[in-house]
């Protein structure tokens, strides 16, 4: 279900996302009607784009939370500073459909818990510092490409490929490619 304000991000949305062949059950404008829509679909995953609702967020978000309980959010937002805590799982406006696409397969999998990657940056951390190699590595990554395109790609073996994710994922405290990619994208990391 997509719950955006503006028509045009909702109607690109749905295309998108049926076109990458997920079932968009709902399209919803303003936030009551999307907690209605939520109680009676029980969406997997509810796309809000937070600052383009009507209402208080937070209530929002519990009312969405409420009426759909196995429902998991995904705030379509650039304020991801704030967003820890506050939203099930953020990521930037800028992100392309492949990334969206990936975390929507991460979140339906259950790869998320109701309050986030399981090793989210606390705002008042920064990244690790991260070289070229490692940032090159993530935002192809972040693509959705397999450790044989990236090897391809970067023009070194499959073998070097998985060696390095092992270290990138010790440097960020993540436990896989899913949680890798949103941590990078979340903290700015790589940008799609």
């Amino acid at each position: 279900m997509i719950l955006a304000r503006q028509t045009l991000l909702r109607q690109g949305l749905r295309r998108a996302l049926s076109s990458a062949g997920f079932q968009v059950v709902a399209d919803v404008a303003d936030g009551p009607a999307g907690v209605r829509y939520a109680a009676n679909l029980r969406p997997d995953v509810i796309l809000l784009d937070p600052g383009g609702v009507a209402g208080p967020e937070p209530s929002l978000l519990g009312a969405l939370l409420s009426a759909a309980p196995r429902s998991r959010v995904i705030a379509l937002t650039d304020d991801l500073g704030a967003a820890p805590g506050r939203y099930q799982v953020c990521l930037p406006k800028t992100a392309d459909l492949r990334a969206l696409a990936t975390l929507i397969r991460a979140v339906h999998r259950g790869d998320f818990s109701p309050a986030g990657p399981p090793a989210p940056l606390p705002p008042t951390c920064t990244a690790p510092a991260l070289g070229e190699g490692d940032r090159a590595l993530l935002t192809l990554l972040a693509g959705g490409l397999s450790n044989r395109q990236i090897a391809a790609q970067l023009h070194v073996s499959e073998k070097t490929v998985r060696n390095q994710l092992t270290r990138t994922f010790g440097r960020l405290r993540v436990h896989n490619r899913t949680q890798a990619a949103v941590y990078a994208l979340r903290a700015g990391l790589v940008y799609p």
